[in-house]
């Protein structure tokens, strides 16, 4: 089937060219290519979406992003986790904290689980937003998951609460990293 074959190389052509535009923090040429695939009557694809947000949330563009999975859903396609983190990372950027928590609900509506970049992604929003509480909270939940903490997840906590003046909670849980069988690192301490 040659017009699909083709189609399907021109999917391939412009995801690449979007995910060129990310690289470059060039989010609008990203939400060009990705209008031009649906002009050209080519289904466009969770990757090429998830390419296209990806390009928003580097350049800052939370609500673009944001955007973008809500007409992932409107077409009928199923946003898969890559997708749920990078509209987290978005939100994240521009401290947009409460809509990020609000994909995690969406996340377990849609049986997406999610992982320990999304916990990260998670803590960093409430981080940003000044609300470290919650970022700790997540942790809790990351452990009721049974979704593994990194020295990432410790170093976002750790600058939660000194953002927020709350060194003590800082300290305990630089404390804490032994115990969890793991290495404090450069960004720990800085």
């Amino acid at each position: 089937d040659v017009p699909r074959n083709g189609a399907r190389t021109h999917l391939i052509n412009v995801t690449q060219r979007i995910k060129e535009c990310g690289k470059a923090h060039q989010w609008k040429q990203a939400l060009l290519f990705l209008a031009d695939i649906t002009s050209h009557a080519v289904d466009a694809d969770v990757v090429v979406y998830v390419a296209t947000m990806s390009a928003c949330e580097r350049a800052s563009q939370w609500l673009e992003a944001v955007g973008l999975l809500g007409e992932m859903k409107a077409a009928a396609m199923v946003p898969n986790i890559f997708a749920y983190n990078t509209a987290i990372s978005a939100c994240a950027k521009s401290s947009a904290w409460l809509r990020a928590l609000d994909f995690l609900s969406d996340m377990r509506g849609a049986a997406v689980s999610p992982d320990t970049i999304t916990y990260n992604a998670l803590i960093h929003a409430c981080g940003q937003g000044g609300h470290w509480s919650s970022a700790l909270d997540l942790l809790q939940a990351m452990a009721s998951a049974k979704v593994r903490s990194n020295v990432n997840t410790w170093n976002t906590l750790v600058s939660a609460c000194e953002k927020a003046g709350e060194w003590q909670y800082a300290l305990r849980l630089l404390q804490t990293l032994p115990e969890m069988a793991l290495q404090a690192d450069t960004v720990t301490y800085s």
